[in-house]
Formats: structure tokens, C-alpha cells, sequence
């Protein structure tokens, strides 16, 4: 099992609280496999991750990867370590300056195809590698793209900007399998800057939900202290999870090679990812 799962929140106290409280517990699906696991969040001016490249218990609640977090966003992913990958470096959430990125997924990992995906990335950004598996490589595509648009060392990248740069992630990846002869790439991918959250699917589903004041005090009705903050004019977190356990009903699907927008002043939003196609659908309750 791999999953992603974030939030962005109106203050940092109520976010970690609602994604723990829809998301299940994290099971690996073989005996004797160890679990990868990381989250990356924003707290203040620092931006903050706390990785496991091996965490030997064999399930690990949501609550408990993010334990006393506080932050109004957070991204996070999980999956079986591979022995490969079993190092910091290697394990997601990966952060380049105000930037953190997270993925699943099937995709090439041959030497060719990293050959190929590295004469994306410009020289300056290549020197920041450090890890050995195709994950970062693919984060560093992004970076590139939101450099092409001269955006990657600003903290204002729009969301169409950033849209735009996971685009390009995702034809470049299928642009290369396909020069390869290997199947299309299955591929979810999140990214988070402080400001907005956007989720690539063209893989598994995702799952994503808008929860506002009114059903935030119900969730935090036995937490006085929680409920009087969730409950404030304009309270809201807005979640984008792989898998639920709970309220999976208050849940819509994000559609096939799609994004998905949380930002702090708008409702989720989803569009295709092919262009010639960009319809934007709104979240309904």
C-alpha cells in the first residue's frame, strides 16, 4: 500500500486533528516489509519534516506520523521501504527552499530513463541531488519547470503557475516512457509551498474533502478548546487523502489525469490535466 494525504487549514490547530480523524491506519501488505513514511510542514518560517526510512512497526496510524504537529499545511506519504531507498534522502516529503514534494506510483527507475529525465534538469539544480532513487529526480523536473517560468525562487508562484510546472512533470515522464517503449507511467504527485497545496493524479485514486465550521464543531464537540477555534467566522481545512476509514461518504473523487487546487481563499478545485481539455470543476458539498 502507498498513499498521500495533506491539509491546509485556517489555523494551525484543527488540521491534524480532522486528517487523523478520516484517515485510517497505515498497513503494510507483506509480512516482514518495513513501512517508509514522511511529512513535511510549515510552522512559521521554517518548514519542518520528520522522516522514517524504515519504520519497523508493521501499522502506523495517521495520528501518529503526525503526532503534535501544528501547522495550517502539511503533505505526507507512505509506502512499503524498498531496500534501495531505505535512507533520509531517499524518502518523501523531498523540500527545496519554500517548496516540499511528495509522489506514488509506478515509473521507470532504469539508469536510461534517468539519463534521459536529467538533461531536464538544469546544472545549478542537479548539484542539490542527494538522493538515489527517482523520486527526488522527478521533484527536481518540477523545480525546473517553475524555473523556465521564472518562478522558482519567489515565494508567489500562482497556482496556474504551479499547475503548469506539474503539467509538464507529467509530459515529461510520459514523453520518456513512451521514447522507451515502456507503458504509461501511473503517477500521483503533491505539492506544497506554504500558500497552496496542488495534487497531479493520473495514477490511483485520491480522495478529497472540504470540511468548514458548521461540521468542524461537530467534529470537535467533545474537545471544548478545539471546537471554540474550529468554530471561528471563516474556519475551514480542506484534506486530500489516498485512503479514509471514516466519513468516507463526505469524500469526492478527484477524475482521471487531474489537478486539484486547495488554496486558503477558495474552494478546492479540480481540471484536467491535458489543456486542450481544462474545464474547472468546483467542489460541491
Amino acid at each position: 500500500m502507498t498513499g498521500l494525504f495533506g491539509f491546509l487549514a485556517s489555523c494551525p490547530d484543527i488540521g491534524a486533528s480532522v486528517l487523523s480523524a478520516d484517515a485510517g491506519p497505515v498497513q503494510v501488505r507483506a509480512s516482514g516489509e518495513a513501512l517508509q513514511w514522511g511529512v513535511g510542514y510549515f510552522q512559521g518560517d521554517d518548514i519542518l519534516l520528520r522522516r522514517r526510512p524504515a519504520d519497523p512497526r508493521p501499522v502506523v496510524p495517521v495520528g501518529q506520523m503526525l503526532g503534535d504537529v501544528r501547522t495550517q499545511q502539511l503533505i505526507g506519504c507512505y509506502g512499503s521501504a524498498r531496500s534501495n531507498a531505505m535512507r533520509t534522502d531517499d524518502t518523501h516529503p523531498f523540500r527545496y527552499r519554500t517548496w516540499l514534494f511528495a509522489h506514488t506510483g509506478t515509473i521507470d527507475d532504469s539508469a536510461e530513463a534517468r539519463a534521459k529525465m536529467l538533461t531536464l534538469v538544469p546544472e545549478f539544480l542537479q548539484s542539490n541531488l542527494r538522493g538515489e532513487t527517482i523520486g527526488e529526480l522527478l521533484f527536481h523536473v518540477f523545480l525546473a519547470n517553475l524555473h523556465g517560468q521564472g518562478r522558482l525562487h519567489t515565494d508567489g508562484a500562482s497556482p496556474h503557475e504551479v499547475r503548469v510546472a506539474l503539467r509538464g512533470l507529467v509530459d515529461a515522464v510520459e514523453r520518456i516512457a513512451d521514447e522507451m517503449g515502456a507503458t504509461k507511467p501511473e503517477l500521483n504527485v503533491m505539492v506544497a509551498n506554504g500558500q497552496l497545496i496542488v495534487v497531479a493524479r493520473t495514477g490511483r485514486g485520491i480522495l478529497y474533502r472540504d470540511v468548514q465550521s458548521r461540521e468542524l464543531a461537530e467534529l470537535f464537540d467533545e474537545d471544548p478548546s478545539l471546537r471554540r477555534r474550529a468554530t471561528r467566522p471563516g474556519s475551514r481545512v480542506s484534506v486530500v487523502v489516498s485512503h479514509v476509514v471514516r466519513n468516507s461518504c463526505a469524500y469526492r473523487a478527484m477524475p482521471g489525469r487531474s489537478l486539484l487546487t486547495l488554496t486558503h481563499d477558495a474552494e478546492p478545485m479540480c481540471e484536467p490535466i491535458d489543456p486542450r481539455q481544462v474545464r474547472r470543476v468546483p467542489f460541491a458539498a
